[in-house]
C-alpha cells in the first residue's frame, strides 16, 4: 500500500543518489523534492553494482544519502516499488523492503523517511565500512 500523505519523505542511499546519474533518479526528481543529506544507523553492502542497507543500531554504523520530500509517493512508489523489487502483496519474496527509517539530517534534525532495505542475508557480502555508497564507489580502482 503507498502512502498518500504529501508530507512523506524518502531517504535514498545508492543508485537513486543524484550524483550516479541513474535513469531512476530522474523519476525520483520528478515526483519529490531534495531537501538535505542525511543518515540512519544500519550498514551497506556491496551486492555488485548496487549497494544494499539493514538496520542495525547497535555497533553506531551509519548509512548515508540524501532525503527527499515527496510531492506525488503514490506515483513515485509506483516506478521505484519495481525497480527495488519491493512487492507489498509478498514481501518476503521482495529483494528489497520499503521501511521507515528515522533521518538524521546534517543540520541535526531527526524525521521518518521511507527507505528500502535489503531482504536478504548479507554475511556473504562487502560492507561499506564508512557507509557512503558515493565515496565507496570513488574508492574502487
Amino acid at each position: 500500500m503507498c502512502p498518500s500523505n504529501t508530507n512523506e519523505h524518502l531517504f535514498v542511499y545508492g543508485t537513486l543518489r543524484k550524483e550516479v546519474d541513474h535513469p531512476m533518479s530522474d523519476i525520483l526528481q520528478k515526483y519529490s523534492e531534495s531537501i538535505d543529506r542525511g543518515s540512519f544507523s544500519g550498514k551497506l553492502f556491496d551486492v555488485g553494482s548496487y549497494p544494499a542497507a539493514i538496520i542495525n543500531g547497535e555497533d553506531g554504523g551509519r548509512v548515508y544519502g540524501e532525503l527527499y520530500k515527496l510531492t506525488n509517493p503514490d506515483a513515485l512508489f509506483h516506478h521505484l516499488d519495481p525497480y527495488e523489487g519491493f512487492d507489498a502483496d509478498e514481501p518476503s519474496k521482495s529483494l528489497y523492503l520499503r521501511k521507515k527509517v528515522t533521518v538524521k539530517t546534517e543540520d541535526g534534525n531527526q524525521l521518518t523517511a521511507w527507505t528500502y532495505l535489503y531482504n536478504r542475508p548479507v554475511e556473504c557480502l562487502s560492507h561499506i565500512p564508512n557507509g557512503d555508497y558515493l565515496n565507496y564507489l570513488k574508492s574502487k580502482p
